[in-house]
């Protein structure tokens, strides 16, 4: 049992050191994650990233301060120019502000800015700008919801409140 604990102590020292070494800060790593191009990123000071995480860095992708990237959360900063027949690379730059949570399984693509203190639905798909303060869900993700309307439900698709489509949800099984 005392070396089990003790490998779990020395694991979680490797991924603090790997953090650190990628981001030249200390970031709280809570498992592992990878970085494409760590010369193109930067990260703000008291930020987590969670088990799976991927970062291309293909592009510019600048996080805040006190973000949290929850597990298997993708940053994309480049993509293919569909359009056009020689499908050339297009790049446009990640900006994550302050304060700012991403649920599990979200994906931000290129050119995207979310704002200060806006939070990420798990499992949504970020193609355009998310205002501050906001709550988007879905994919492609849209607006739910405001962190300013705390204490009134937040709309979820198809216009119930959270609380009855989960009403329903538990009724289905």
């Amino acid at each position: 049992m005392e070396a089990d604990v003790m490998i779990k102590k020395i694991a979680y020292y490797v991924l603090q050191l790997k953090a650190f070494t990628v981001f030249g800060r200390r970031v709280h790593a809570h498992g592992n994650f990878k970085v494409g191009n760590s010369k193109n990123v930067t990260i703000g000071n008291h930020c987590g990233i969670n088990e799976g995480v991927y970062i291309l860095g293909h592009s510019r992708t600048s996080i805040g301060n006190r973000v949290v990237l929850s597990a298997r959360v993708m940053l994309i900063d480049s993509g293919l120019d569909l359009s056009a027949s020689s499908r050339p690379h297009l790049d446009g730059r990640i900006i994550i502000e302050d304060d700012v949570w991403v649920g599990a399984g979200a994906v931000i693509l290129d050119g995207v800015h979310v704002g200060r203190g806006a939070v990420v639905g798990a499992g949504a798909v970020i193609t355009r700008d998310v205002a501050p303060g906001d709550i988007v869900a879905g994919v492609p993700a849209r607006r739910i919801g405001s962190r300013a309307d705390r204490g009134r439900p937040v709309v979820i698709a198809g216009g119930a409140p959270a609380a009855a489509a989960l009403s329903r949800l538990g009724d289905a099984t």
